[in-house]
């Protein structure tokens, strides 16, 4: 980096996705914008997901939740390689 320079830092995680900035000043980086984070992480995601399921198909999907927790799993695991990189709202 240059002098003047910024670095934006973006920790994209499971739970949360935190950002905070530094900007490069004689040798050293010193923090512009305090770090912060929110739950828009991966995991909020997934149950946002299985919420719009149930909203759509009732206590169906948390009879399949309890009664089937294999093939729940399974779904979950479709959902997350085959829909969910495709997401952009």
């Amino acid at each position: 980096l240059k002098d003047g320079e910024t670095l934006l830092i973006v920790d994209a995680g499971g739970g949360t996705v935190d950002m905070t900035c530094f900007e490069y000043e004689n040798g050293s980086l010193n923090e512009i914008v305090k770090g912060r984070g929110n739950k828009l992480g991966s995991t909020t995601l997934d149950e946002k997901f299985w919420k719009v399921m149930k909203a759509k198909y009732g206590n169906a999907i948390s009879k399949f939740r309890t009664d089937c927790p294999l093939e729940f799993e399974r779904q979950t695991r479709v959902w997350i390689q085959k829909t969910k990189h495709l997401y952009t709202n």
